[in-house]
């Protein structure tokens, strides 16, 4: 038998475990990290600007006039009931990853229970040295550009904003943009599969080493969601010397806002989205060094041991209870 002293959860969202089983651990401490929405708005994956949490009337997500609507909002009603009973508790503290989600949850969370924390960056992204991206950048150079697309998945909300990166593939094609795109754990628009005029890649998930490999050779990553709480992707990238655009808004805001903000667009104006991912395609040669450089903040600031540290704080907050 071992004695737990604090109990953390990650990933808390897409019911991988019950709220009422959490309810009943009533002699133990814990730390809930939020990495998705599902636990604070009672099972729904995106809050599209839902500020309350109180009312699903006007919710997109939810067909207008569909005999289910209101069997939806009774199951939501019924799930947020349970995580409230949580908020309350003394035996337990949240983590949000970002500012953005810090502050939507804040109106219900007490400040003295509830932290902002980021996720850590893996001990091979903290190890990626400047010499390999740089051999790595002069050797891979060529007259096309290469997109990379990460962990774009089909969904019915599309949270992961694979309409976009479909739609933004249609016009590469129709114009005939000098490019090739490779794509990692991603869903496969039908209009690049039967397309001849540009060339892509599909990969399957693939381990740290690969994927330092994958955005160090690309000229841009692409970020086409419409919700990250936190963005490892947005991370990562920056960490490997790469350009990524993504939407300034939830967690991209947070990594990129301070050192690199003209990557970010506009939240949900997809015209621009696509323009800007046409000039950028150029900017890594123009400023590979300046990225370099300005990626060693973020960096530190998300290392394992500044994470860890910002964590003990947590732990350290139950020593009055």
């Amino acid at each position: 038998q071992y004695h737990i002293d604090i109990l953390h959860f990650h990933w808390c969202g897409a019911g991988f475990f019950s709220i009422n089983a959490i309810i009943k651990l009533n002699n133990h401490r814990i730390v809930i990290t939020f990495h998705d929405y599902h636990l604070a708005t009672g099972g729904c994956h995106i809050p599209m600007e839902c500020e309350t949490f109180s009312s699903c009337n006007n919710c997109p997500l939810i067909p207008k006039y569909s005999i289910f609507s209101n069997l939806f909002y009774q199951v939501i009603k019924r799930r947020k009931k349970l995580f409230y009973t949580l908020v309350n508790r003394q035996n337990i503290r949240f983590i949000s990853p970002s500012k953005y989600t810090y502050c939507l949850l804040s109106k219900d969370i007490q400040v003295n229970k509830h932290y902002l924390i980021g996720n850590a960056i893996s001990k091979s992204y903290q190890q990626v040295a400047s010499e390999y991206l740089k051999n790595n950048f002069e050797v891979n150079i060529q007259n096309n550009s290469i997109l990379l697309f990460i962990g774009v998945k089909k969904s019915k909300r599309d949270n992961k904003g694979f309409l976009l990166m479909s739609k933004l593939i249609e016009i590469a094609i129709k114009e005939n943009w000098p490019v090739s795109i490779n794509f990692v754990a991603c869903d496969i628009p039908d209009t690049i599969s039967t397309s001849k005029s540009i060339n892509y890649n599909r990969f399957n998930y693939l381990d740290d080493k690969k994927m330092i490999e994958m955005y160090a050779l690309a000229d841009l990553c692409v970020l086409p969601s419409k919700y990250e709480t936190f963005s490892q992707v947005c991370l990562e990238s920056i960490i490997c010397g790469t350009p990524v655009i993504a939407f300034d808004h939830t967690g991209p805001r947070d990594i990129l806002g301070e050192d690199f903000p003209f990557f970010l667009v506009p939240s949900f104006e997809e015209v621009l989205f696509i323009k800007r991912i046409f000039n950028f395609l150029f900017y890594k040669r123009e400023n590979f060094l300046s990225i370099l450089k300005n990626s060693d903040n973020i960096c530190r600031k998300y290392s394992a041991h500044s994470i860890a540290t910002s964590h003990s704080i947590v732990y350290n907050s139950f020593e009055s209870i």
